[in-house]
């Protein structure tokens, strides 16, 4: 919850407690930044007037980092500029005075669902990495499916049907590149969403082959498993959500 007004925060934050949410705040916009950056949060509420930085800003900047680029952004202001909330990325648009129990309404809609219902197919050739990603996941009650290529990946997809796929880049048979776009020449596979992970630098070029192709691409150096964890939560909580 980002707003610099100390008494909105407080009642905002009483109302989402007993409502059941956990609930961090932030005062300002850098700090709203850095806890977003680290908690991963399944949605964030916005004020767009504050000093130093404003929401436009602090929304611009969630939506240009890959790791908070999936977060719904819920803005709760004063200033009615709702195209411009909906322009900049933002998931709903209140115009403050606003009802508590509507925005409890509106955030029940991002609250994550049950992760049995989804299987996360994992494609990477190091066994070790396949294990530990696995691990990490299971242990959050997602079912898990495991491919060492993409030609295995596909042959998988024949018999399953993820609601997500990590895919590694490079590997031997069936490299990710080769993957991806044949994901997209199959109706039945085309809208499911793909995270890259990858050690790799990629070249403009092979970054402008992926576009309309995968979801999100993560560098494995820089992620840490607890933040590849949120950013898997945020993808499977919006894939169910649209299928229901």
């Amino acid at each position: 919850m980002v707003d610099d007004d100390p008494a909105v925060r407080d009642m905002l934050r009483r109302s989402l407690l007993r409502s059941g949410f956990r609930v961090a705040t932030a005062p300002s916009g850098h700090e709203a930044l850095e806890l977003a950056a680290r908690l991963m949060p399944t949605a964030i509420t916005l004020d767009v007037m504050m000093p130093q930085m404003d929401g436009w800003s602090v929304l611009s900047k969630l939506k240009a980092n890959p790791l908070t680029r999936h977060i719904p952004v819920i803005m709760v202001t004063i200033v009615n500029e709702k195209k411009a909330g909906y322009a900049l990325g933002a998931s709903e648009y209140l115009v403050k005075p606003i009802d508590r129990e509507y925005l409890v309404d509106v955030l029940e809609k991002y609250r994550p669902l049950n992760a049995s219902e989804c299987t996360v197919l994992i494609v990477e050739d190091e066994a070790l990495t396949r294990a530990t990603i696995g691990t990490i996941l299971t242990g959050k009650g997602y079912q898990i499916l495991e491919a060492a290529n993409g030609e295995e990946a596909l042959e998988l997809m024949e018999k399953h049907n993820p609601c997500l796929i990590l895919l590694d880049l490079i590997m031997p048979h069936m490299d990710g590149f080769a993957f991806a776009r044949k994901l997209q020449t199959e109706t039945r596979w085309k809208d499911i969403p793909v995270i890259i992970l990858t050690s790799k630098d990629l070249t403009d070029e092979e970054k402008g082959s992926l576009e309309g192709q995968v979801t999100n691409i993560l560098q494995k150096q820089a992620m840490a498993p607890e933040n590849l964890v949120r950013q898997v939560e945020q993808f499977i909580a919006h894939r169910l959500r649209e299928d229901k």
